[in-house]
This record gives structure tokens, sequence and C-alpha cells, in this order.
């Protein structure tokens, strides 16, 4: 969802803009999730005030960059260790 606004500098961005022209700053505020070693990442496009993506819990764009402030920390799914499954097949014993 981009913005009517700049969040840093209140310029008005262009329609296909990705960043403001006059600050820099991201204009769609998206997940920043990359899916990890074997994921699929999230494309997950957030209000301007989600400081946490609402489908996976990972900081935002809008977040990382510091345009929104916040007092929490992320939230671990558990997902990152749910990737090295495959390591526990009998192959990998001693």
């Amino acid at each position: 969802m981009p913005v009517d606004r700049c969040v840093r500098c209140r310029s008005k961005p262009g329609k296909n803009d990705q960043y403001c022209k006059q600050c820099s700053a991201p204009i769609v505020n998206r997940c920043t999730y990359d899916g990890g070693l074997t994921g699929e990442p999230c494309t997950k496009e957030n209000t301007e005030d989600a400081a946490f993506c609402v489908a996976c819990g990972a900081p935002t764009t809008f977040n990382q960059t510091g345009l929104l402030q916040t007092v929490y920390a992320p939230v671990s799914t558990g997902d990152e260790l749910e990737e090295y499954h495959h390591f526990t097949h009998r192959f990998f014993e001693p």
C-alpha cells in the first residue's frame, strides 16, 4: 500500500515511486522477511503505521529504516529451526 505522503518529509510521491525523491525514504512499507535458507520471502505490503508485518511478524521497511519507532522486539516464530529439520535424518547421525 503506497502512502499518500512520504512518512519522513511529507512530500507527495509519484504513482510508481518506490522511494521518496526528496529524502530517499521507502514509499511502500513492505515486510523484510527474506525467506531464510529455504523458505519463501514474505511480500506483504503493510499499512504505514505497521512496525511489524501483519502476515508473518517480521519487521517492516519503515521499522528497519527508523521511520517507525517501537519499543517491541520481533517475536521469533521458531521457523528458523524448522529449516534444519532435514539434518535430523539418520544419514547425519554419527
